[in-house]
């Protein structure tokens, strides 16, 4: 058929080219197909952010010279366009940076490990593993398997696990009013 009609088409086969135009335009404007939007990404980049109000770093830790808190994401997750977003709200009092694989020379005061990177992130944890940063991510068992905070969604809230033999082995230190919070609800791990 040349220069037809799509609603001449049959039902299925309209539908078809409609997810095809839908699938090209996510490709060359470069948005994921499935990419979460709406309330959940700013929900986990706020708590993310307000996090690390929770946070002690070493006397000697220094935040960048221009006073942002810097946060690096790592690999594709949704809270990175939360950050973003929260980014532009805050005046730039964070500094959000998205990498595929981590620099050697990484300054950041958060890394958040994307779900992509289930297979690779022991390997970013052992990278890290002498610097003072703290590290996040959605991954199931983050927290167990050496993360720090493992946050997640669910019911219009955010559900958290802190790991803190793993933060203190960083000379990190979180509230106790964080840990009580977690743990409260059975997901701080002590």
């Amino acid at each position: 058929m040349v220069g037809g009609n799509v609603a001449s088409l049959p039902t299925k086969a309209a539908i078809a080219i409609q997810l095809g135009i839908a699938g090209l335009v996510c490709l060359l404007f470069q948005i994921p197909l499935g990419a979460e939007t709406g309330p959940e990404p700013d929900a986990k980049a706020a708590f993310l952010v307000n996090f690390l109000k929770f946070a002690n770093f070493p006397s000697q830790h220094r935040f960048s010279g221009n006073g942002k808190v810097r946060i690096a994401c790592l690999g594709l997750d949704p809270v990175f366009q939360g950050l973003t977003n929260l980014q532009s709200k805050m005046n730039s009092r964070i500094e959000v940076s998205s990498y595929q694989t981590l620099p050697s020379s990484l300054d950041a005061e958060l890394v958040v490990i994307g779900s992509s990177e289930v297979a690779s992130f022991p390997g970013v944890l052992s990278e890290l593993r002498d610097k003072t940063i703290f590290t996040a991510s959605e991954i199931k068992d983050f927290a167990r398997d050496g993360g720090m905070l493992e946050f997640g969604y669910s019911t219009n809230r955010i559900n958290y696990q802190i790991n803190i033999d793993e933060v203190r082995s960083h000379h990190l230190q979180v509230s106790s009013r964080l840990l009580k919070l977690g743990a409260g609800k059975g997901e701080g791990k002590q």
